[in-house]
């Protein structure tokens, strides 16, 4: 790359990393949501290229607590920058995004050499574990994986109505756990908790979250009756928010337990 092209890119990272303007923290968190929309798909593909289906789901329970222990230490980080507001001329928010975003720069550098390749083409897997693992997965597969996917195989995907099901359901799960993450500390700060003290206490609502939601469901191996309770803890959990009065402090804290409980079973 030229270095004149080089330096020009340079400056828009620099000129959007400095933004300080409404219009660019929206830009930003676009550009986020853009980013970010194939990381869960794909990890749930990767996934299901290493385990059965009986087995797939314990293990995505697993990956997917990440975003609930994510949820507790974020709190905790939050209450710890929470004490460094005015450190190097910068309030205590902006050291929110500065830290956790390097941590995720960080992150991403260490997943390019974490992240292992399809069963076909794994290094860390020896020859006979290699077969028995396809072997194992071809049995399991109620059709043939296709080696390729041609624009038949697209088409299939795209008219499935079980696809689209399938996606309404996580949409709806995950718009209310992202609601969860977002608004939570808001609804402690209004129950008379300070900014530090709303983000320390959202630490217990992700730890319950974390150990109810997806183990029995695992162990079981079952999936609808959990699918239910899940959804009767949330309407619970919502209807005790918007009914119970504003000084009912215990009865709101349980309120947000349910529903952050019901956002990941």
């Amino acid at each position: 790359m030229p270095a004149k092209s080089a330096r020009r890119i340079a400056c828009r990272i620099r000129k959007l990393v400095r933004g300080v303007s409404r219009t660019g923290v929206l830009a930003c968190r676009l550009l986020m949501g853009v980013f970010e929309s194939g990381f869960v798909p794909g990890c749930a593909y990767l996934i299901s290229r290493y385990y059965k289906r009986r087995d797939f789901s314990i293990r995505y329970a697993a990956f997917f607590s990440a975003a609930v222990l994510a949820g507790a230490f974020g709190g905790f980080l939050a209450y710890a920058i929470e004490h460094m507001n005015k450190a190097g001329h910068y309030v205590s928010w902006r050291w929110i995004f500065i830290i956790e975003g390097c941590i995720t720069i960080v992150g991403v550098i260490l997943a390019l050499f974490c992240i292992p390749s399809y069963p076909e083409d794994s290094t860390f897997l020896k020859p006979n574990e290699k077969a028995y693992l396809l072997s194992m997965l071809a049995k399991d597969a109620r059709k043939s994986r296709p080696n390729h996917y041609s624009s038949l195989v697209i088409k299939e995907c795209l008219f499935d109505p079980k696809i689209w099901l399938g996606t309404l359901a996580y949409f709806g799960a995950d718009n209310a756990a992202s609601s969860i993450v977002s608004f939570q500390p808001t609804i402690l700060k209004s129950l008379g908790y300070t900014s530090a003290e709303a983000q320390i206490h959202t630490i217990p609502v992700y730890i319950v979250a974390l150990f109810l939601a997806p183990h029995l469901s695992g162990k079981l191996n079952h999936r609808y009756g959990f699918l239910l309770f899940g959804a009767i803890f949330g309407i619970i959990g919502s209807s005790i928010e918007l009914a119970v009065p504003l000084n009912s402090i215990a009865a709101r804290y349980f309120g947000m337990f349910a529903i952050a409980a019901s956002a990941y079973i």
